[in-house]
C-alpha cells in the first residue's frame, strides 16, 4: 500500500493505515447514511415514503438500480417503540421489498417473497434489545440498529396504463408508523428529482462514518474496529474534529479505499469460458453473495465491496438472473468515448422480460445526465422472428440506430443484463448473451 507524502512519522502512518481500514469496515453504514441524507434532501422525515410515479432516470443515484420497476424507499428510526410496516395484498402485480438494518443486512423480505406471501400484513420492526409487547397479528422483526430502511420495488403485471396504476396503488397502500400512534402516511414523489446517495470518497466520508457510529449501539463483534476508529477520534460521545493535516490524510485514505473497492468490482469471474459476462469475483454466482460472516471470520473486504456496488439485496434470492460485464470482447475496459455493439440472441429465456442497464464503472450508479440508462424487452415490437436484438453504446446516438445506450466520454462504464422469470432449463441448455464488441471511436455504429 502506497503511503501518502508527508507522513514520515509513525503517528501519521498509523493514522493513514487505520483510516483506510476504517473506510472499508464502515462502507455499509456510510452507504446507508448517504441514502438517509438523500432522503432528507427531498424533505423526507422518518417514516415518510419516497416513491416514483414514473420509471426512474439517471437522477436515482443509488447503487446499480434498475429503471424498469417503480421504487419506494423509507428511512426509519428505532428508539423506544416498534415501527409498524403494513402492506396491502398485492394481486396482479408485485410489491417486493425487504427491511434492512444500518449495516444493510436484510432482516426480512416482505410482499410475495416474504412471510405475508403477497396477502398483505403487518411487520413490527423492533428496536435494539426491545422486550416489550408486539401488536397482535404482527410479524416481529428484531433490528440490531437504531437506523434502518425499507426498499420496495413495485412491478406491474404489464406497462399499460391500468397495469401501472395498479402497481402505484400498491405503493400508496403502504403504511409506516410507530406502534401506539395513528398517523397520516406521507408520500413524496421523487420522479425527476435528484436522489444522490453516493458518499463522496474524500475526507467527508469520515464525517459520515463518525456521525453514524455515534448514533448506533456498539456490538461485541466490532470492539477491535472501535479501537481502530478511536485512533481517528471516532467514538460515541466524542466530537470528530480533525485538523487540516489529518483531513488531507483522510482524503487520501478514502481514495485508497475506493481504488480497492472499484478494482474488486471490476474483477469479473466469467460464467462461460468464451464470454466476458459473469459476476464480481467476491460473488459466488450471478445471483447471491458468498457468506460474509461465518463461524471463522467476518470478511469485511467482501462486505465493503458488496455495499459499494449494491444495496437492497433481499434475504432470499429472487426469481431473476444477473450477468455483469466490465470489458469488451477483447478484454479491454468499456470506454465512454467509444462506440460498442451488443447482439442479444433471441428468444431470451425470460418468462417475464429482460433488461440491460449501464452504469458508471467507478460509482456503479447510473451515468449522470444520460438520456438512456436502461433498455428492456417490453419496449420491443411483438415478433417471433428470432432475430437478434442489436444495442449500441456511444456518447451520442449514431445515425440509423434504434436502440442506443448513452455513455460519457472520459468515464468507463459497466453493464448488467437481467432476466426476470428466467427459464433455467433454457439457460442450462446453452443460451448466453454475446460479448460487447467495440466498433469505433465515436458514434459510427449506424454507418
Amino acid at each position: 500500500m502506497t503511503e501518502p507524502e508527508g507522513t514520515a512519522d509513525w503517528t501519521s502512518r498509523r493514522y493513514y493505515r487505520r483510516a483506510v481500514e476504517a473506510a472499508l469496515w464502515g462502507m455499509p453504514m456510510v452507504s446507508t447514511q448517504a441514502m438517509l441524507a438523500a432522503f432528507r434532501g427531498v424533505d423526507g422525515q422518518f417514516g415518510d415514503i419516497v416513491y416514483f410515479s414514473r420509471l426512474p432516470d439517471w437522477r436515482w443515484q443509488i447503487t446499480t438500480p434498475n429503471a424498469t420497476t417503480f421504487y419506494a424507499y423509507s428511512a426509519i428510526r428505532l428508539d423506544a417503540a416498534p415501527v409498524l410496516l403494513t402492506l396491502p395484498p398485492t394481486q396482479g402485480s408485485g410489491l417486493y421489498g425487504s427491511i434492512f438494518d444500518c449495516w444493510q443486512n436484510a432482516l426480512a423480505d416482505v410482499g410475495p417473497g416474504g412471510v405475508d406471501g403477497g396477502n398483505g400484513g403487518t411487520y413490527a420492526i423492533l428496536p435494539p434489545g426491545y422486550a416489550g409487547d408486539i401488536p397482535d397479528g404482527a410479524t416481529a422483526v428484531p433490528c440490531p440498529t437504531r437506523n434502518a430502511y425499507i426498499l420496495f420495488r413495485a412491478i406491474p403485471e404489464n406497462y399499460s396504463d391500468a397495469g401501472v396504476a395498479r402497481a402505484q396503488q400498491h405503493i400508496r397502500g403502504l403504511e409506516i408508523r410507530e406502534a401506539g400512534t395513528s398517523g397520516n402516511q406521507r408520500f413524496i414523489d421523487i420522479a425527476g428529482r435528484d436522489f444522490d446517495a453516493f458518499p463522496e470518497m474524500d475526507d467527508s466520508y469520515f464525517d459520515r462514518l463518525a456521525a453514524i457510529v455515534r448514533d448506533e449501539p456498539i456490538r461485541q463483534m466490532d470492539l477491535v474496529a472501535m479501537g481502530m476508529l478511536m485512533s481517528l477520534d471516532i467514538a460515541p460521545g466524542r466530537p470528530f474534529a480533525p485538523d487540516p493535516e489529518q483531513r488531507a490524510i483522510l482524503a487520501r485514505a478514502a481514495r485508497e479505499a475506493q481504488d480497492q473497492l472499484v478494482a474488486e468490482n471490476l474483477e469479473i469471474n466469467p460464467l462461460w469460458p468464451d464470454r466476458r459476462w459473469g459476476s464480481p469475483t467476491y460473488i459466488q454466482h450471478a445471483q447471491t453473495a458468498r457468506p460474509i460472516m461465518t463461524a471463522e471470520r467476518l470478511d469485511y473486504d467482501r462486505r465493503a465491496a458488496l455495499a459499494y456496488r449494491m444495496c437492497g439485496v433481499p434475504k432470499t434470492a429472487g426469481a431473476a438472473r444477473f450477468f455483469h460485464v466490465v470489458s469488451d470482447a477483447a478484454g479491454e475496459p468499456l470506454r465512454g468515448g467509444e462506440t460498442y455493439r451488443l447482439s442479444v440472441p433471441t428468444p431470451v429465456p425470460a418468462r417475464q422480460f429482460w433488461a440491460l442497464a449501464v452504469y458508471d464503472a467507478v460509482t456503479f450508479r447510473f451515468i449522470r445526465g444520460a438520456e438512456t440508462v436502461e433498455f428492456n424487452s417490453l419496449e420491443l415490437p411483438k415478433n417471433d422472428s428470432g432475430k437478434p436484438v442489436e444495442i449500441v453504446f456511444a456518447p451520442e446516438r449514431p445515425e440509423g440506430v434504434d436502440i442506443w445506450m448513452e455513455t460519457a466520454p472520459g468515464r468507463n462504464w459497466a453493464a448488467i443484463f437481467r432476466i426476470y422469470g428466467p427459464d433455467v432449463a433454457a439457460l442450462d441448455a446453452g443460451w448466453k448473451p454475446d460479448d460487447i464488441v467495440r466498433v469505433g471511436p465515436g458514434p459510427e455504429a449506424g454507418q
